[in-house]
């Protein structure tokens, strides 16, 4: 561990909470973004990554952009949704709570391939409006994690601090392939 300090435990949930969502591009090479929001209201920040080309963990670069971050003593919480980034990048939630001391929540609909699901484990299940699978903790209670779930996402749905990662990431998919309109 990097830090000799402890995280304070997340027990209390405030309606701004900082949460960062994380995404990545499905390019070679691969950037994952990073998009700090307060609650469901407000963007603070930004954050990007190149993935390094060699092996197959994310988990190390995504710990040196988090740590890096102006914004790392803001946040509270890490949400992905997706134990992959760009499609071939496993992340270890355990591992990147551990190195950035920030609780850490991975939502996904679809279930993982059964080599993924035995180093996760089953999950909990959880229903949003309009949205339904399993989220996987590290340094979260499940109840604590749900109203972080809920309090980060609009009308009950995902997270918005997500929503606008994925908006983020296919801008700039569009913008390293040169293309002039971005969805």
């Amino acid at each position: 561990m990097t830090s000799e300090r402890r995280p304070r435990p997340l027990r209390h949930v405030k309606g701004e909470i900082r949460v960062l969502a994380i995404k990545a591009t499905e390019t070679t090479p691969t950037w994952a973004l990073g998009v700090v929001y307060r609650g469901r209201y407000w963007l603070d920040g930004v954050m990007k990554t190149q993935l390094s080309p060699k092996g197959l963990d994310a988990t190390g670069d995504l710990v040196e952009m988090i740590r890096g971050s102006p914004h790392y003593d803001q946040i509270r919480v890490i949400i992905l949704d997706d134990v992959t980034l760009g499609g071939r990048k496993f992340v270890d939630i355990r591992r990147l709570y551990e190195e950035t001391l920030k609780p850490v929540i991975l939502l996904m609909e679809e279930t993982p391939p059964e080599k993924v699901l035995e180093s996760l484990g089953e999950g909990v299940r959880l229903r949003l409006e309009g949205w339904e699978g399993r989220m996987w903790l590290a340094g979260v209670s499940s109840r604590v994690a749900e109203r972080v779930v809920r309090k980060a996402g609009r009308d009950e749905g995902v997270p918005e601090a997500l929503r606008v990662a994925e908006l983020l990431s296919s801008a700039f998919l569009h913008i390293l392939q040169g293309r002039r309109n971005i969805p």
